[in-house]
């Protein structure tokens, strides 16, 4: 039995490789499930013992009034840091530094909770009403991220590698199958009870092993049918590991030899093969014990009714079902521009006005998106959505989506560029504004605006049109074209400027003359897929519904002012401490001051306008 499961699981992950790898990535990630790996492989950077369970420490002190005591305990986990970083060469290569790292640091060593505390107690002037209100936001943080987040996570990721049993393509839209089954608060309380049940039942000990074994298809239950009652799904996983709990151990422990080797690997051969492989066949076991207590009759088992996760549907049910499928729509021709306009169009995907030709065109693309989805549907390449039922009347949900492939008309770009422009401004104000309790205007120029980040989100839409339908290469090219605007940004400011920094990724991972780094990279490249893929979109349906003419002129005098600035600025440029104070930073790898001096200096990332 194991073998044949094994087999089943192995061909699929040949199949969906990277959405498995990717999938356990992010519940490692999240802490769902997987951590082992990633564990390993940051314990080679961080592995002292002084820093474990330094935020509960923390959060002890401060609970306890003891103030003082938790400013040293997270003191001593910061210097442990600084230490372990320069007897391992991470400040040399670079990961000292940064918003990622920063926040990492902060956490880990407890910082942010003694900065937090400090400043309810400076607001409130009691230390028994701001210990009242850590324990009651302490414990609804803790729930809200736990109960609304990750259940529902942990149980939309088993749907996805269960439906991956069967069909090549799993659609992204599937992170929304608990919106569009109506069914995401049934399943928090579900996840929540079960994991109540398992740690009431971890203090008999034996128990709480045998327990984790009963309750281990509570997940694949909901996934399948998330209407299911707490208790109800809760009984049903146990009836159904009746008699497979010793099996399913011997299962897990079949699976030592793929974690020592892991373990050999650093981690870096469990994420890439060891857990998708592991996710994989506990969704073929999950196929298996379903099938065994179906044909024992166990009670509940009919309310597992989604057939079309275990067979494929034939083909008279899914012309029913799609028989709005029509391949009309792939032959019907564009609208056809000729000139300059048909090369703005085709290849920058730029009109001059939102017309009846653009409407013609966005349908037709729509139309050829949609038809491509039945299409794979019913060659029974993703799984039949219409099919699914859950009491035999309920549906499915229907998702609209921001359909990508479309022209941006002028007034579009220009309302999205200062939309983008805001966006970054607020983002780098806000983040200085909590990490040194002053706000700054960022940027060289005066107005509230950062014009790199709507320049690349504008390039990003218009000069990689022509890759959007390949989500791989426009992620690459994105990551690639911010890296060179940003780039050739700083060395033209930094060489009509008499060597001013209006940003400095020394001490980044990953950097390139402190320009550029993997860290601003990445962001820029994530945060470029969702201009494409959904906010370009999302905004450009809003800005359609503003009249031609009030956009006109909303449009003429963001401009204005834009040129005004940016002439003002080129001469008198926006300067001071938090802005352009990098060249008082001393980047001495092996003096704990120089982190010191630069936090003093309030200096943090910021953006400038491309040249």
């Amino acid at each position: 039995m194991r073998k044949e499961l094994k087999k089943k699981a192995k061909s699929r992950l040949k199949k969906c490789y990277g959405m498995f790898v990717g999938l356990c990535l992010l519940a490692g990630l999240l802490k769902i499930d997987y951590t082992g790996s990633l564990s390993t492989v940051t314990s080679n950077i961080q592995s002292d013992s002084a820093f474990e369970n330094v935020t509960e420490k923390v959060l002890g002190r401060l609970l306890s009034g003891d103030i003082r005591g938790g400013e040293e305990v997270s003191e001593e986990a910061g210097k442990t840091v600084t230490d372990r970083q320069e007897k391992l060469g991470i400040i040399a290569m670079g990961h000292s530094r940064g918003i990622f790292a920063g926040l990492v640091n902060s956490i880990s060593t407890g910082s942010i909770l003694v900065t937090l505390y400090n400043g309810a107690s400076s607001l409130i002037h009691s230390n028994s009403i701001v210990q009242a209100v850590f324990i009651i936001l302490s414990l609804a943080v803790w729930l809200c991220f736990e109960l609304l987040f990750l259940n529902l996570v942990r149980v939309i990721f088993k749907r996805m590698f269960m439906e991956s049993r069967l069909y090549d393509r799993v659609p992204a839209k599937r992170f929304l199958f608990l919106y569009q089954t109506s069914s995401w608060w049934n399943v928090t309380k579900t996840i929540f009870l079960m994991d109540v049940y398992q740690i009431l039942w971890g203090f008999t000990i034996v128990g709480g092993v045998i327990k984790s074994f009963s309750y281990m298809l509570v997940p694949y239950i909901e996934a399948e049918n998330p209407k299911m009652k707490p208790n109800e799904a809760i009984t049903l996983s146990r009836k159904m590991m009746d008699g497979h709990k010793w099996e399913a151990f011997i299962l897990q422990l079949s699976f030592i030899p793929w974690y020592l080797l892991d373990l050999l690997t650093w981690g870096f051969f469990g994420i890439f093969f060891t857990n998708p492989y592991c996710e994989a066949t506990l969704a073929e076991y999950y196929a298996y014990v379903r099938m065994d207590a179906k044909l024992k009759g166990v009670p509940g088992t009919e309310k597992l009714n989604d057939t079309w996760l275990y067979q494929y549907a034939d083909e008279k049910r899914l012309k029913n079902a799609y028989g709005d499928y029509d391949p009309v729509w792939f032959e019907k021709e564009l609208p056809k521009h000729y000139g300059i306009k048909a090369f703005f169009e085709n290849v920058l995907g730029i009109t001059l006005f939102y017309d009846e030709k653009e409407k013609a065109y966005e349908e037709i693309m729509s139309n050829r998106y949609k038809m491509k989805n039945i299409h794979d549907t019913m060659q029974k390449k993703m799984y039949p959505r219409r099919l699914f039922t859950i009491s035999g009347k309920e549906k499915m949900k229907e998702v609209s989506s921001l359909h990508f492939d479309r022209h941006y008309s002028v007034l579009s770009l220009i309302l999205i560029f200062f939309s983008m422009c805001l966006v970054g401004w607020l983002w780098e104000v806000s983040l200085h504004l909590i990490q040194d309790g002053v706000f700054v205007n960022r940027g060289i120029m005066h107005g509230p605006w950062l014009p790199i980040y709507g320049s690349g989100g504008l390039m990003i839409l218009i000069i990689l049109n022509k890759f959007r339908n390949n989500r791989i290469v426009q992620l690459i090219l994105a990551v690639v074209l911010c890296g060179v605007v940003e780039y050739f940004t700083h060395w033209y400011l930094e060489i009509t400027h008499d060597g001013t920094k209006w940003w400095d990724y020394t001490g980044y991972f990953l950097n390139i003359n402190g320009r550029i780094c993997a860290e601003g990279l990445l962001v820029f490249g994530l945060g470029g897929m969702a201009i494409v893929y959904f906010l370009g979109p999302l905004l450009d349906n809003q800005y359609r519904r503003i009249p031609r003419k009030v956009a006109i002129v909303l449009c003429s005098i963001l401009v204005i002012c834009f040129a005004a600035d940016m002439v003002y600025s080129s001469k008198h440029p926006n300067m001071g401490k938090g802005i352009t104070d990098y060249d008082e930073v001393s980047y001495d790898n092996t003096s704990q001051e120089s982190c010191i001096t630069f936090t003093e200096c309030g200096a943090s990332r910021s953006s400038i306008p491309s040249s």
